[in-house]
Order: C-alpha cells, then structure tokens, then sequence
C-alpha cells in the first residue's frame, strides 16, 4: 500500500527544488490524497493512516523512506543472502530486545520456534512478517567469524560493557522494593537492597552510561549474582541500551559550557535538529540555536546572556510571559537569565554538553 503514494510523491515532484522543498510538497500532497480520496477500503484507510503520521515525522525520514531516487525493499532473508554473497554473516539487529522470543507473546515465540528452528535469520524473517517491521538496523561480521559467535547470552555475556538510560528513567520505592520506572511504562523491580543502590547509581549517572565493572564493583556471591541477574534483565527486555565505549556527558552545566561539536556545527549550518552525544535526534528551539554556536568551553554564561538580550532586541527570538512579549531592560535581563539556565539543564539532560 505504500508503493503507490512513494510514486504519486516521486512523480508529483517539483523540478529544480531541494530536498527540504521535495518534503514540505508530499507533505502537501498526501493531505491532499487523503482529505479527497474516495476509497473507503485499504487505500484510503492508508493514506488516512499515513495523513495523521505525517506531520510527527522529521523532514529526514520523509525524504529517505519516500523521495529517495534508489529505494527497493528486501526481505530480512534476501539482506541476508545477498551478504552471504560478499562474505558477511547476520550478526544481530542493534536492538538486541526485539530479538528476543520470550520478549513476545507465547503463542508467537513457539510459532516461530516451530517455523524458525535453529535458523536466525528465518526466525527474524517470521518476525517481521508477524509485526509489519519495515526497518532494521542490522550488524554484518565477515562470514569467517560466524562460527565463533556464541549467540547463548547469559549475564555474564555483559562484562566490560556500558549500560545507558533513557531520559526520564527514575527510581521509586515503596517499602523495601525499588523500582526502575521507565518513561514508556517499563520497569524492573527488586526487594534487594544491593540492587536497588545499583539502579540508584545508573540513575545518578544519566544522561551518560555505567560501566558493568563499576555497577557490580567487588561485590562476590549471591549479590553480584543479582546484581548482575538484574542487568541481564533490563538488557534483554530493552530497557537500557548497551555500548562497548563509555558515553562522558555531563548532567550539569559548568560556568563556560561546552556543547558537543556536532551540535554546534549543525547549529551552525542552519539546521533545526542534531544529534546528541548518544546518537539520539533532538530538536533545537530557536534560542538555543542562537546559544549552542557559543557553548564552546570558552565563553561564559554572562556574555552568552549578553548575546540572547542583543537578539531579542533585534526581534530574532521573543521573551514573553502571560502572553505579552517582554521589552523592558531589565525585565528581559531577568527572563533571559532565568531562561538560559533552564536551557543549559534541558541541554545537559539531553546529553548535549560534554566535559
């Protein structure tokens, strides 16, 4: 159902325009297609669908899934053989969780083990057709190493790692049980005291990652044995994402700020959205695109107050408050540096500031 909108946006195209333009077009078209459109079936249900989605999706994700000259589906099977071909071998998806049978209902975990068998990639392909995945982030070895590969994962599986949170992850308790809330309803809980400090430090440690050999440290027995029961845990079901490199972020802001050098760059180049220090998409408001170019580690909150007044005044952002625009001196000095120190704390939650 997809195919035929890719080519009304490729055929609707407007000649000598760049991509930015090529987007805002099949952004307009398909509100068009499904404010009109007769169908009552399958289509129309499509395009309605794809109307509602469309104005949540950044401008990058239109323009490879649908505006891209080159764009041919394959199945996870044909990926795999064609690598096969070139001497590469299916590793994994990056997502390790959405790998995992027992992360699925057991009705689906057994069709696909009765299907599947021993084969990984027939397995992966089941899933696929049982979910209607369209995208992966696969992970190719050399065919050589294949046989090497130990795909038995145990919590020990996990040593020398790094573990990292999503945003908004915090630790409630009630009594003697912690809990790992996440932000999307997930959440782990222990009546272990060892643990419950374990998730207390991964927490303090956001927006960066925790080391294995940090979070278990000398603990022995039966603690490191649930201490590293629960990181097997919140790995499989994907409640935390898994590095072999530390992610060094900052969770506070220093007196001279420094932002990561992508996210200065981008800002540079007139961009609206970057990525942060763990490779996650963020967008940028307008007056912290005036702020990051002079978060370098060298210019101080002062003189980056000093800029924000200058461009407000200049009417390039707006300080309003109960929604009347602020233009008193002194009021605006006020509200900028009130302003400026909740955005450096967004920055840094964000993961934007390194040391």
């Amino acid at each position: 159902m997809l195919q035929p909108m890719r080519d009304a946006f490729m055929a609707a195209l407007p000649e000598g325009v760049d991509m930015l333009a090529r987007v805002a077009n099949a952004r307009k078209l398909l509100e068009f297609l499904a404010e009109t459109t007769p169908d009552t079936g399958p289509y129309g249900e499509t395009l309605r669908a794809w109307a509602k989605r469309f104005p949540n999706l950044p401008d990058d994700y239109i323009a490879h899934d649908f505006l891209e000259e080159c764009n041919n589906p394959v199945m996870v099977s044909q990926f795999a053989a064609s690598a096969n071909q070139y001497g590469l071998g299916f590793l994994a998806e990056c997502e390790l969780q959405a790998m995992i049978l027992d992360n699925y209902e057991a009705k689906v975990a057994e069709g696909i083990r009765a299907r599947g068998g021993n084969d990984l990639v027939a397995s992966e392909q089941m899933l696929d057709w049982l979910t209607g995945r369209t995208f992966r982030q696969t992970l190719l070895v050399s065919r050589e190493r294949m046989a090497s590969i130990n795909r038995a994962l145990t919590a020990d599986s996990l040593a020398g790692l790094h573990f990292v949170l999503p945003n908004g992850a915090k630790v409630e308790r009630d009594g003697d049980k912690t809990s790992l809330c996440l932000p999307n309803g997930r959440s782990i809980n222990s009546g272990n005291a060892e643990v419950g400090a374990m998730l207390d430090a991964m927490v303090l440690a956001m927006p960066g990652s925790s080391a294995h050999d940090d979070l278990l440290g000398t603990a022995q027995g039966e603690t490191r044995a649930a201490l590293s029961e629960a990181l097997y845990r919140m790995v499989i079901t994907g409640m935390v994402q898994v590095a072999s490199e530390a992610d060094v972020c900052l969770n506070s802001a220093s007196e001279k700020p420094l932002a990561s050098a992508l996210v200065r760059s981008d800002v540079e180049a007139g961009a609206a959205t970057t990525t942060n220090l763990r490779h996650e998409p963020l967008s940028i408001d307008p007056a912290a695109r005036i702020a990051l170019p002079m978060l370098d580690g060298e210019t101080s909150r002062k003189a980056i107050i000093t800029k924000l007044i200058k461009e407000a005044k200049a009417g390039k952002i707006t300080y309003a408050k109960d929604g009347a625009e602020i233009t008193d001196p002194a009021k605006l000095k006020v509200v900028v540096e009130e302003h400026l120190e909740g955005m450096l704390t967004n920055l840094a939650a964000a993961a934007m500031l390194e040391a």
